[in-house]
């Protein structure tokens, strides 16, 4: 019984320094938040701190990889419930506006874990875990749109736009949103990055053979990200 006490007491101890770490990292970025600041937010020694985390450093890849699973589960939960590959890629802008719902000074965790932070401050780890959660969302957004890029003729003009091309600017448009409204306190910016991800889908993944209102701006919006995508090819 003792050793059952004891090992929910280590628990209880570690839910308590993750959840105020989080937040400060959140709120601060990783390197600027330091282990004494985490230590009186949590009410813990430093003694207390060592038995249940060998270092800062193991503390914040404990956090992120929570972070990580937690984040790509809601999102795909999210993506589950809608009907329409467009709605199920955007869907990451809602998800992205909770992460403002408690406090307007919170934003993603991993963007907020590097905003500031040196590329020698984060481990090895700790920089693998953000890559992978990057690649991890935008392979859930290049799936949302699979089935319907499969019927969108979506070849350009003497090249193809991948679908991962596409995922990777809505990520890039999320990303965006998500440090706008970090930086402004303002979550405005996720609806405009969401609102503008929304019309490049329409406009570049709606069917060739398909009439649609507004055609001319559908084809416009298709020339428009055809043109950037060869300039873009072309400067590399």
């Amino acid at each position: 019984m003792d050793s059952l006490n004891a090992r929910q007491k280590r628990h209880n101890t570690q839910q308590n320094i993750i959840g105020k770490a989080s937040v400060l990292f959140r709120q601060k970025g990783y390197e600027a938040t330091s282990l004494n600041e985490i230590l009186k937010e949590a009410g813990v020694s430093k003694s207390s701190f060592y038995l249940n985390f060998a270092s800062k450093e193991e503390l914040g890849v404990e956090y992120l990889t929570r972070r990580q699973k937690s984040s790509l589960e809601v999102i795909k939960t999210l993506m589950e419930r809608k009907t329409d590959s467009i709605s199920k890629a955007t869907v990451v802008f809602n998800y992205a506006k909770t992460l403002f719902n408690d406090d307007i000074s919170l934003g993603c965790p991993f963007i907020s874990t590097y905003i500031g932070t040196s590329n020698t401050t984060l481990s090895d780890e700790m920089s693998s875990i953000v890559a992978n959660y990057k690649t991890a969302l935008q392979g859930c957004i290049s799936d949302a749109l699979e089935s319907h890029f499969a019927h969108s003729g979506t070849a350009g003009r003497g090249h193809k736009t991948s679908r991962q091309t596409i995922a990777t600017a809505i990520y890039l448009l999320y990303e965006g949103g998500i440090v706008a409204s970090t930086i402004h306190k303002d979550t405005s910016y996720i609806d405009v990055a969401k609102d503008t991800a929304t019309e490049l889908l329409y406009a570049y993944a709606t069917p060739r053979n398909t009439t649609t209102t507004g055609g001319n701006k559908v084809e416009q919006g298709r020339a428009t990200l055809d043109s950037a995508m060869l300039d873009s090819a072309g400067q590399r």
